[in-house]
């Protein structure tokens, strides 16, 4: 079978591509467009909030306890470092789920 320049050979009759049409988003596209949410996703989602601010809490009550003059004085100033930046991570960690908050409603 010869194909002719700019067209494509067809494929064999045994391959079956479903991979640009995943069955879900066939069955659930009206459930996407029409979905507005509910008391379950708000319950989710003020859940989640408040357990972000009480991480954002947390570590901002511990960075301010760990760059007193009186804890430094006790730790190393490697320590105290490594607290910091930990602690700094999870503050962060904590504002990233808070900003995701709206949108996984």
């Amino acid at each position: 079978m010869d194909v002719l320049p700019g067209q494509r050979q067809q494929p064999p009759s045994w391959v079956v591509n479903r991979s640009c049409q995943p069955p879900l988003q066939e069955r659930y596209a009206g459930e996407y467009v029409e979905h507005t949410p509910g008391w379950k996703e708000a319950v989710t989602a003020a859940a989640v909030l408040f357990v972000s601010l009480i991480i954002i809490s947390a570590n901002m009550v511990f960075i301010s306890t760990v760059q007193t003059q009186a804890f430094r004085r006790l730790t190393e100033k490697s320590t105290v470092f490594l607290l910091t930046s930990l602690s700094c991570s999870d503050l962060l960690t904590g504002l990233l789920i808070l900003s995701g908050v709206y949108p996984a409603m």
